[in-house]
């Protein structure tokens, strides 16, 4: 009795690798969901902030706070200024972000092309508008592509492209170079660009991360999405942001009205304090997520896998398939059975190179040490 539009809709594959872990009590290195607290300072602004009165209803677009606080970050790192009573939204999330810009501008039988492999909301909330997805690989093991994939995949019913940088769940961080690459082809097609950028404060080895809107001609076609459960370790609180030129803003907030239309409102004022305060954070736990990479990817080659560097967020991506014999899901479900280690499988993050999808497995080092060396421990050989 379900709806046409979501009857090839299943499981996300993190509920169903959450299911399994917990019933095997394995280390769960799955989901980007790090094991470790918010640190105290964080958490205690957070704590006053349900006590100054303010426990009703937020906004439909957000405290003003908290957009005058994005609107800030922007300009100061990144030279960016975004109208915060007319270019900030505030959501339950990058998830709600993402789902309210797709559901606002994607028509029945809409073309969008998604970079694979691909975080998988992407698909779903492209066929729950109706849309079709257009995939353009990643060319393994550095994640590449070429102007020629993008100009294959643009068909006249072309009308947006879905860009994530830093990649999840490749950990690529792409250069200016093939960002240029993609705004060529929205500006030439006239295209949208969602570019989800959750990961934008988590660049590795000194790099920088490069808003797409930061484009020459791009900011006015460009929904840039973020979230501060990212930046700031603080995921289950589930507040993100979208900003974007007004003719686009005016869309995503009429999806926003009839999905969660407000986030909580003393979370929202405590992010408010937060964002101008978060330097020294974002530096020490970008070390810290630095260290915890380098750790786990010596240690996965050690174990048996041929990983891919990661330049970027929390995740990288290691081939699977000489440890076991098995690929893919049942791989991973061997690795929680036989080695009490939860990671994801990645086949069904793409649509035109699912062999190569099985192959892969991802792991995520956003988590505890003490995590990271027992899962190590567990997948050293016999």
């Amino acid at each position: 009795m379900t709806a046409d539009r979501i009857r090839g809709i299943g499981t996300t594959i993190f509920a169903v690798i959450n299911s399994l872990a917990a019933e095997y009590n394995a280390v769960n290195l799955s989901q980007g969901a790090p094991d470790f607290d918010t640190e105290e300072w964080i958490l205690d602004i957070a704590k006053k902030s349900f006590d100054k009165g303010r426990n009703q209803y937020a906004p439909l677009t957000g405290v003003p706070e908290l957009r005058s606080a994005v609107s800030e970050l922007y300009q100061k790192q990144y030279s960016l200024f975004y109208n915060p009573e007319s270019e900030i939204s505030v959501t339950t999330g990058a998830t709600e972000a993402i789902y309210s810009t797709i559901t606002g501008f994607i028509n029945p039988g809409d073309e969008v092309i998604v970079f694979e492999p691909f975080y998988d909301s992407y698909i779903s909330s492209v066929k729950m508008a109706g849309g079709a997805v257009k995939p353009v690989t990643l060319h393994y093991p550095d994640f590449s592509f070429d102007s020629s994939d993008i100009e294959e995949a643009v068909s006249p019913k072309t009308k947006m492209i879905i860009l994530n940088n830093p990649h999840n769940p490749a950990g690529r961080v792409f250069r200016k170079e093939e960002l240029e690459i993609i705004a060529s082809a929205a500006e030439k097609y006239n295209l949208i660009v969602l570019s989800d950028e959750v990961y934008e404060f988590l660049v590795y080895e000194g790099k920088s991360h490069i808003p797409f809107a930061s484009l020459e001609g791009m900011k006015e076609r460009t929904v840039t999405v973020s979230s501060t459960g990212k930046t700031l370790n603080a995921t289950g609180w589930k507040i993100g942001y979208a900003s974007a030129p007004e003719h686009l803003t005016k869309g995503i907030r009429k999806v926003r009205q009839w999905t969660s239309f407000s986030v909580n409102t003393p979370l929202q004022l405590a992010m408010s304090e937060i964002l101008p305060l978060m330097g020294p954070h974002l530096e020490e736990f970008r070390t810290r997520m630095e260290s915890h990479r380098d750790y786990l990817l010596k240690a996965a080659e050690n174990c048996g896998f041929k990983t891919a560097h990661a330049e970027g967020g929390y995740f990288f991506l290691a081939e699977s398939e000489s440890l076991s014999g098995l690929e893919g899901l049942e791989f991973v479900k061997w690795l929680i059975r036989e080695k009490k280690v939860a990671l994801i499988p990645v086949e069904g993050f793409y649509m035109n190179r699912i062999d190569e999808g099985k192959r892969l497995v991802r792991f995520n080092f956003a988590k505890s040490l003490s995590s990271i060396e027992n899962a190590v421990k567990n997948l050293m050989p016999e």
